[in-house]
């Protein structure tokens, strides 16, 4: 049954004898969208399951805490784990899954250009750089990564729809059904887009960080020193800043790859 299935389907999506110059080209970018997708999917999937239930999961993105609690350092341990928090292993399992891929992935955007353009590659490096620098610093500073994984999930939520749609525009479905690519751009991009990146991430998140995490830089200047803790803090804070100019830069191209005729 498997054995004509996935041919039939395949055949539906690139169809045998089709006159598009371009088919190899879009069969890539089409399963590089499907791995995406399905990675983004079951990362949104743990971070729900996982996560969800926790005191400092927001009720921005479905659940009942507050990003206050995330630099709460004060937390019980529940876990057989010597961290100071009761969610350590989950944390940590997800962090270095992140990290994997995030590797891997900036490395094939390193060497591998046959099919991107050179300003797309520069900065697809870029956005690769400010992630994994992120990812490897708030996993050595403990303290931060549960702003982490909230940050995560917000870019994991609106990627996973992005590439939805990349998968969509790289098949025949913009030729069989023009009229619905306008919906799909519209419910699969914009609007998550827009909710996840311009409103849970500055106004939910990156406020968290500027303004919830007094606390939490004091006790770190305790542990520590004054000028390490707020050198820590002013790093975390302008990173997640480049983050932000970098989902201002993808917003405007979104709007620029809008279906031919969505407005004038």
């Amino acid at each position: 049954m498997t054995k004509n299935t996935i041919p039939r389907l395949l055949s539906q999506i690139f169809p045998h004898g089709s006159k598009d110059s371009n088919l190899t080209i879009r069969r890539i970018r089409f399963s590089n969208a499907i791995f995406r997708l399905i990675w983004t999917g079951i990362m949104c999937g743990f971070c729900l399951v996982g996560f969800k239930g926790l005191s400092w999961w927001p009720s921005s993105i479905w659940g009942s805490g507050s990003t206050r609690e995330c630099w709460n350092l004060k937390g019980s341990l529940v876990l057989p784990s010597p961290n100071w928090n009761n969610d350590a292993l989950p944390l940590t399992y997800f962090y270095l899954s992140q990290l994997s891929y995030h590797l891997s992935s900036f490395l094939l955007t390193l060497l591998t250009s046959s099919y991107t353009r050179t300003s797309l590659k520069k900065t697809g490096l870029l956005s690769h750089t400010i992630e994994l620098t992120l990812l490897c610093g708030s996993y050595v500073l403990e303290s931060t990564r549960r702003v982490g994984v909230l940050c995560i999930f917000v870019f994991c939520g609106s990627q996973f729809s992005i590439n939805l749609y990349q998968a969509i525009q790289n098949s025949t479905f913009p030729t069989t059904h023009p009229k619905l690519t306008y919906l799909t751009f519209y419910t699969l991009i914009l609007l998550p887009y827009l909710y996840f990146r311009f409103y849970v991430f500055p106004f939910v998140i990156f406020r968290s960080v500027l303004f919830e995490s007094g606390e939490w830089l004091e006790m770190m200047s305790l542990a520590t020193e004054v000028w390490v803790a707020r050198s820590a803090w002013i790093w975390f804070s302008v990173f997640l800043g480049g983050l932000g100019v970098m989902n201002f830069y993808y917003g405007v191209r979104l709007v620029k790859m809008r279906p031919k005729g969505f407005w004038m």
